[in-house]
């Protein structure tokens, strides 16, 4: 076995995993959005004791949800501004330019998301969330987290391509959007 098939092998394994761990966290983290959201409604509305905690625990959820979510769609290669303009180009530009811009990407998730996201969540230690007392610099680690979720998610994508090109193998499914799938069919 090459060695190329054997890092494209090792890359998608790796890449496997985390995917699996985002999908279940940012699961989880919007079926508790759904109960605190439900639990809130009920407790405001029939019960006529309205909890304050609810909706702080719910938006951070929310958050979670969100930024996890938008790392998990640069393994799919799903977001939108990138799909829509390189695909309006000749073939031989496509690929340059996705990879510049997934590069790019990579950049943003780890020192934009990932370095400033992590001294934005250091500052906000010291300060507590109003309703659940959690210092607010633990619920913004989503941010760095999300942003290097993202940079691994992306390179995954990369070396998925790179194996393509020398081996002339098709692209893994774990770097693609099925919409049949998606649409349940």
């Amino acid at each position: 076995m090459s060695a190329t098939r054997v890092i494209h092998a090792a890359t998608l394994a790796a890449g496997r995993v985390l995917a699996r761990l985002v999908e279940i966290i940012t699961s989880v983290a919007f079926a508790t959005l759904f109960v605190l959201t439900a639990v809130q409604v009920i407790f405001r509305y029939v019960i006529g004791l309205p909890l304050t905690w609810t909706e702080e625990a719910a938006r951070w959820c929310f958050v979670v949800t969100l930024f996890l979510g938008a790392s998990y769609v640069g393994l799919k290669g799903g977001h939108i501004l990138i799909d829509a303009f390189v695909r309006k180009l000749p073939r031989g530009l496509q690929s340059v330019l996705a990879t510049a811009c997934e590069l790019g990407m990579m950049w943003f998730g780890l020192h934009i998301m990932g370095l400033e996201g992590f001294k934005l969540a250091e500052r906000a230690m010291w300060q507590s969330s109003a309703s659940l007392g959690i210092p607010m610099g633990w619920i913004l680690m989503a941010v760095p987290v999300a942003g290097v979720f993202l940079a691994l998610f992306l390179f995954v994508r990369l070396v998925d391509r790179w194996a393509v090109s020398q081996l002339g193998i098709t692209p893994s499914p774990l770097t693609k959007i099925d919409f049949d799938e998606e649409a349940g069919r």
